[in-house]
């Protein structure tokens, strides 16, 4: 489907990230002549808006944003993945549209 924001990530940018409007975000080699993505990262409830990788701070850590709300710091190495949830002042979710990770890993 549709993809919503594109990162490489990893040593030399050898891993592509993709978020798309089929709620997951995707994670590529680009090395390996497969064309399925090496992981497909789910949970969310609406299209995945943007990603982010931890590159130079955690890199096994990828970031992703939804329009459900939702920042899930999914950790490819053990599968781990926290979440946080974004609300607008009447308490309905609100999207997240882009991010930056600051030097610690902080979500702005």
């Amino acid at each position: 489907g549709p993809v919503n924001d594109v990162r490489f990530a990893g040593e030399g940018g050898a891993v592509v990230v993709t978020g798309g409007y089929d709620q997951t975000c995707r994670v590529w080699d680009c090395r390996s002549t497969d064309p399925r993505p090496v992981q497909v990262l789910t949970g969310f409830r609406d299209a995945v808006t943007c990603v982010a990788d931890a590159s130079g701070r955690d890199a096994c850590a990828i970031t992703a944003g939804s329009a459900d709300g939702s920042v899930r710091r999914y950790d490819v190495r053990n599968g781990g993945v926290t979440v946080d949830r974004f609300a607008a002042s009447d308490g309905n979710a609100a999207a997240v549209a882009d991010m930056a990770l600051g030097v610690g890993g902080e979500v702005y």
